[in-house]
């Protein structure tokens, strides 16, 4: 069925299969998640141990192929489909499409189905604890467009704080650079493989020279998702918001 599906999509159906929003692919053009969710709706699933075989297809290079067999995923697991959000959950790169294949792998553990861990490879989905180090230490920066975007995060991560610069997207001595620097009191990993940071005190200071009275204990709680190697979500003390990061 997915083989086919990569040549030519089938016709829609209904009108509202013809008409709303819709994803652009390099195969067939434009496509509505009206008709995509049709088509995985039709996806023969007849037990678990068939949503092993739909992975490969999550991962496909074609984003009409991630978006039906996500959808299909999504369907049967029963994830909170209010979590979703066009056009992400088809985004190898965003953490919702992260989060539906770790709730499925989390499923198919559940439900004692037998899959190589090989089809999950590349997704951090496996993090331990005494992974911190490995995959978060190093100089991050805010994946932006600087066009419309005009402050931007980098984070630095060692073995003792997290500093958190924002800075103007154009030169501007109006905005010099500004920093929080977190001592590390506590790192765990909880349920979600995101790593959750508790601050022992803090810090605030600028490029200019200020620096601030350390705050004692630290006001601010970081998370991080990593996603992959070179790609974390960072969430920045009470904020809802993550902010997708790449290592620098």
């Amino acid at each position: 069925m997915f083989e086919a599906l990569r040549s030519k999509l089938p016709p829609a159906e209904t009108l509202s299969q013809q008409n709303g929003a819709s994803l652009t692919c390099d195969h067939h053009g434009g496509a509505t998640y009206t008709l995509l969710d049709a088509i995985a709706a039709k996806v023969p699933i007849h037990g678990d141990a068939d949503l092993v075989q739909l992975v490969p297809w999550c991962r496909d290079a074609d984003v009409c192929v991630r978006q039906i067999a996500m959808s299909a995923v999504v369907s049967r697991i029963g994830f909170d489909r209010n979590h979703l959000v066009i056009p992400h959950m088809h985004d190898p790169e965003h953490y919702l499409y992260h989060e539906i294949l770790l709730a499925l792998m989390a499923h198919l553990e559940r439900g004692d189905v037998a899959y190589d861990p090989k089809i999950f490879a590349g997704l951090q989905l496996d993090v331990a604890q005494d992974d911190f180090p490995a995959l978060i230490h190093g100089r991050w920066v805010e994946d932006i467009d600087p066009k419309t975007v005009n402050f931007a995060s980098s984070v630095e991560v060692d073995a003792s704080s997290v500093r958190v610069t924002q800075r103007h997207t154009s030169a501007d001595p109006a905005w010099p650079d500004h920093t929080w620097t977190t001592k590390i009191a506590e790192v765990t990993l909880d349920e979600q493989r995101q790593y959750v940071v508790v601050g022992a005190s803090d810090l605030e200071s600028n490029a200019k020279g200020y620096r601030g009275d350390e705050i004692v204990p630290s006001q601010f709680v970081y998370s991080f998702w990593p996603v992959r190697e070179d790609l974390v979500w960072f969430r920045d003390g009470p904020s809802a918001y993550w902010k997708k990061l790449r290592r620098a």
